[in-house]
């Protein structure tokens, strides 16, 4: 009798531990695939990678659930209707999961269009750019559904505090608001989010002398904005050249990863899904 009681007490505690687990907040990468389709096509399927997903994770189509199948914590693939893709537009996708925790991911965007002459219109903008800007990143840093894009400013090359991301926030029909200066400091950056909260972070280059320099994580607060602090700052080996990076689920854990590369070597940092990475 005590040893039944035992093994109830046991099994109770361990379905309250697993009940109690908390779904992380998904996040998706550029880019879908596919990357469009042609208005008035057939139903096709489309895969989305990311972090954080659950086997009851499912793929939005502007707000609503497609039919979603899940492979693994990295990787979702879901029907799009032909009904979804019958007229010319930009849908959003994003990927929910269910409480406990849980939450909306950010958004992609993706194309439903025909195949036309390429061709561009010009469009005057409010914002001013800034002086040596360089490697623009397109993406929607505040969360209402519009394109935003960040890029690095140099304002001085020979002063490292001069390097600093900017964020331009879009206001969806083409424009940009003045540019928002943020935690300064990359040579080189991507985005990503790195601790779970479905709020696009930076991780990047960080240089404090020629020939040194560390990848530092800045986290996003959500509205445009990131950390006045790093969250993440590893030194990196000596090279002889700019690191570039990536972002990824290398190892397959549903947390985000870095990948770097300097001149001949590539260099990979495990995310601890809390903002902060260790080598591999």
């Amino acid at each position: 009798m005590k040893f039944a009681i035992f093994v109830c007490v046991c099994a109770l505690f361990a379905f309250t531990r697993a009940f109690a687990q908390s779904n992380p907040v998904p996040f998706v990468n550029e880019p879908p695939v596919p990357l469009d389709a042609v208005p008035g096509g057939s139903s096709f399927t489309l895969t989305v990678n990311g972090t954080g997903f659950v086997s009851t994770s499912t793929i939005n189509w502007n707000g609503t659930p497609l039919a979603t199948t899940f492979v693994n914590s990295s990787l979702l693939t879901a029907t799009v209707l032909a009904a979804n893709i019958a007229k010319a537009g930009t849908a959003s996708i994003t990927v929910s999961s269910p409480s406990p925790g849980g939450g909306i991911s950010n958004v992609l965007f993706f194309a439903v269009s025909a195949p036309t002459t390429l061709q561009f219109t010009a469009f005057p903008s409010n914002s001013s750019l800034i002086a040596w800007p360089a490697q623009p990143i397109a993406a929607d840093f505040n969360r209402d559904g519009k394109l935003d894009f960040v890029m690095l400013s140099d304002v001085n090359p020979q002063i490292y505090e001069d390097i600093g991301a900017f964020v331009f926030l879009g206001d969806g029909d083409g424009a940009f608001q003045p540019p928002q200066q943020t935690r300064g400091g990359f040579l080189t950056f991507a985005t990503g989010d790195f601790n779970g909260d479905g709020i696009l972070d930076l991780a990047g280059t960080v240089p404090c002398s020629p020939g040194c320099s560390y990848l530092g994580i800045v986290l996003g607060n959500g509205d445009g904005t990131f950390s006045e602090y790093y969250s993440a700052l590893v030194e990196l080996p000596a090279n002889q050249g700019v690191f570039q990076v990536v972002t990824g689920d290398f190892n397959g854990d549903g947390k985000l990863d870095v990948a770097m590369a300097d001149s001949g070597n590539i260099y990979v940092f495990l995310g601890n899904g809390d903002g902060h990475c260790r080598t591999l």
